[in-house]
Parts: C-alpha cells; structure tokens; sequence
C-alpha cells in the first residue's frame, strides 16, 4: 500500500498541487515488491484529465506498477 501512496504522491505533487479534491480515481497494477531502501521512480504522461504513470525501481531496473491511470477534475 505504501508504493500506491506514493504514486498518489507523486501525481498530486505534480498535477494538482496537492489539492486532494481534484483526485476523481487512482488505479495502478501493482507488478513486483519494492523492498525497503530502494528508491523509486515515477514517469507520468497526461492527456488532458487524465495521467498515466509507471514506476520502477532504480536499482533493480524493473517495474513495481504498471498501467498506472488517475482521473483528475
């Protein structure tokens, strides 16, 4: 759950500055473990109100969510 929060993080940080009522929905496939200490990276891509969004694992170079896709206001 803690990987979703962060993606969640990352595309408010982003794309809503921080204002959490433009959040419409958040949904992510979540395809491999992050384990503790490793740092993540998030690429998104917006298309008008809607974001898609990747992240990865910089050390081990592989996915942990894939198909990543939030709604905004």
């Amino acid at each position: 759950m803690c990987t979703y929060g962060i993606t969640c993080r990352g595309i408010l940080q982003t794309y809503a500055d921080y204002d959490h009522c433009a959040f419409r929905r958040h949904a992510a496939r979540f395809s491999s473990p992050v384990y503790p200490g490793e740092t993540m990276t998030l690429e998104t891509w917006k298309d008008g109100n809607v974001i898609s969004f990747e992240a990865s694992v910089k050390e081990r170079v592989v996915k942990v969510v894939e198909n990543g896709m939030t709604l905004l206001d």
